[in-house]
């Protein structure tokens, strides 16, 4: 899993600030009608507590929200097992208080906000700039708005908006990724940051990596052209010299099985074995050679490497290009870096 902004270059307060400024006054105002009806006591005392919190619903760090629901939920539940089980009125009737709640932190509207000069999913997804799913490092999710098209990543509740519903457009709980990852593979499934890890707070890195295994104690490197199913398995394991902490170990290696990272990547076998072929080939004299003959293409190591693996391979690199987090840890294991 790859951290958002790792390398710091959006400003995150600055998004955060325009998140909080389109949706604080709109949200209050509307508690505020709400509030002024007829309303039973503990549905009062929730809206009011809502309104107190809101700019931590909004734009509150992971921990904060993670926080904010479990206080929420021992405070009112009553109001939130009814908020939970809320569904759309028929057409005509009434707006239950349920349904009044969700509609104040509307996900739909959010999505469907295609205008990138106005604040809605859009505009995040670009000024937030993430180019790769950053669960999987498989799938590009670039964002472009145009009157003809459009495509935008997929926005993942880490905490689920149906556990969850007054956090469906709270800014660090809208995880941008592939539709695989948000749909397919996690779908429903109970995330915490007692339990996987968080894109906004940290990522695998180069605490847990992935290695060729090979089936046999010799290599027929000729294989690895075709029938590289025979030849290797692409696992997952922790990196010897880590001193991560182990529960993050364990929040890292329950995120990649719930994304099923280790399954899916043995569809990649075949881009692996031509870097394990490359490495047996540009050893070190080489790479310096080429760095040496060619000034005018090459500034550092670190180009030359790109050149030949044909992706990033630093570590603050790995959100820039789908399969760089593959690359840097083939490219390490077999001495191409």
């Amino acid at each position: 899993m790859i951290q958002i902004n790792q390398d710091r270059r959006v400003n995150l307060d600055d998004i955060a600030a325009e998140h909080l400024a389109y949706y604080q006054s709109r949200i209050e105002k509307k508690i505020d009608t709400y509030l002024a009806g007829r309303l039973p006591r503990e549905q009062r005392a929730f809206l009011q507590h809502v309104r107190t919190k809101l700019r931590t619903i909004l734009i509150g760090s992971p921990e904060e929200l993670e926080r904010f629901s479990e206080e929420t939920e021992r405070q009112y539940p009553a109001v939130v097992a009814q908020i939970r089980q809320a569904k759309k009125p028929k057409k005509g009737n009434p707006v239950p208080f349920p349904e009044k709640v969700r509609k104040l932190f509307n996900y739909e509207a959010f999505t469907k906000r295609y205008d990138s000069s106005k604040w809605g999913a859009y505009r995040l997804a670009m000024l937030l700039g993430v180019q790769v799913c950053v669960y999987c490092n498989r799938q590009y999710t670039h964002t472009y708005n145009s009157d003809i098209g459009r495509v935008r990543p997929h926005f993942d509740h880490f905490l689920d908006k149906a556990t969850h519903p007054y956090l469906a457009i709270s800014m660090y709980n809208l995880i941008p990724c592939c539709s695989v990852c948000n749909s397919s593979l996690k779908g429903s499934e109970t995330f915490s940051i007692r339990t996987h890890l968080h894109p906004y707070l940290e990522g695998t890195g180069e605490h847990i990596r992935f290695s060729v295994r090979f089936k046999r104690s010799s290599t027929d490197y000729t294989k690895l052209w075709v029938g590289n199913s025979d030849v290797f398995d692409i696992v997952l394991k922790a990196d010897p010299g880590t001193k991560a902490p182990l529960t993050f170990l364990k929040r890292a290696i329950r995120t990649t099985r719930t994304f099923k990272i280790k399954e899916l990547y043995q569809f990649h076998k075949d881009y692996a074995a031509e870097l394990v072929v490359k490495a047996q080939i540009y050893d070190d004299a080489h790479i310096r050679s080429l760095l040496a003959d060619f000034p005018q293409l090459f500034r550092s190591r670190e180009d030359v490497l790109r050149m030949l693996t044909a992706n990033y391979t630093k570590a603050e690199d790995t959100d820039k290009r789908v399969l760089a987090k593959l690359t840097m840890d083939i490219a390490k294991e077999f001495g191409l870096s």
